[in-house]
């Protein structure tokens, strides 16, 4: 089976927990200053994939909290990861989350 990591976006947000009622602590962005410092976050999310990639990470489960910007800035460095990843979205009528399987899986 391949490594998996779980992260959350952005912390602070609300609790998050996968469908199975693991609770996902780690983050990318632990806060975030100035929601338009781009430069900021996208040498975040560099400095993130470059840490899971070291750890032997092959597939990313990320669990989206909002803050378009902070998603945009990872997407954008993201496209050059090897690894799989998967988005999870929020399902208000489940309360659970829903997996769109965005890099790599094809």
């Amino acid at each position: 089976m391949a490594n998996q990591y779980n992260a959350a976006l952005c912390a602070g947000r609300h609790e998050i927990k996968t469908n199975e009622g693991v609770e996902v602590v780690d983050t990318i962005f632990n806060h975030i200053e100035n929601p338009m410092d781009f430069g900021y976050m996208e040498g975040r999310a560099s400095d993130f994939l470059h840490e899971i990639e070291n750890d032997g990470v092959q597939i990313l489960n990320l669990y989206i909290t909002g803050l378009t910007p902070a998603l945009t800035s990872f997407l954008a460095l993201a496209q050059n990861w090897k690894g799989k990843i998967t988005l999870w979205h929020f399902d208000r009528e489940t309360g659970g989350y829903k997996a769109q399987y965005f890099q790599n899986w094809v």
